[in-house]
């Protein structure tokens, strides 16, 4: 017998090939298990970053307390080196003004007067700047040329020199600045 169809090809239903649907599903498990592969992948990537950051979050913890403990390492060295040189400062002075007066009463004229002497402490001396009292003139000349005469005094200078009467005599009031290095051992 004889088969004839006579409806038109759109109208009759296709059969779907067998093979035609598992190659779709195959295609479509290599997708899904590739997925599933790279998400597996990912995951035990993430793992292994967290897992870093966990241990470099201790390592920097430990730092952390090691940092701190260096800095107050570094402010304890600085309080000490501040008393050290406080120390050291006091040693070098330690002599200063005792050799200083020492030298310095010897080239006073008998009659001159002292009424004050400020010093200011230097790297190596003093700087001072006395104020007094001579009968005349003349003393205060010797005491400048005493002082100049020194090799300790340098930049000695006669600030304001005043005539003035005191118990019924002339007297003179004067200023003299200078430098006082002291002598090196």
């Amino acid at each position: 017998m004889i088969k004839i169809n006579l409806l038109p090809v759109e109208s009759v239903p296709l059969t779907e090939k067998p093979g035609r649907s598992v190659a779709v599903a195959a295609v479509l498990g290599v997708f899904v298990a590739g997925s599933l592969g790279w998400y597996l992948f990912q995951w035990q990537a993430l793992r292994g970053v967290n897992a870093k950051l966990l241990i470099a979050q201790r390592e920097l913890e430990k730092y952390e307390d090691i940092v701190r403990t260096v800095e107050q390492l570094e402010r304890e060295k600085g309080r000490l080196e501040m008393k050290r040189n406080v120390i050291r400062q006091l040693d070098r002075a330690k002599l200063l003004y005792p050799v200083f007066m020492e030298r310095f009463i010897v080239l006073v004229p008998r009659t001159l007067w002292l009424t004050s002497l400020n010093t200011t402490p230097e790297t190596d001396g003093l700087k001072f700047t006395l104020d007094g009292f001579a009968p005349d003139h003349f003393v205060i000349a010797d005491f400048l040329t005493n002082l100049e005469g020194s090799r300790q005094f340098s930049n000695v200078e006669l600030g304001n020199m005043t005539a003035s009467t005191q118990e019924q005599s002339k007297v003179w009031q004067f200023r003299v600045t200078g430098t006082y290095r002291s002598a090196t051992p």
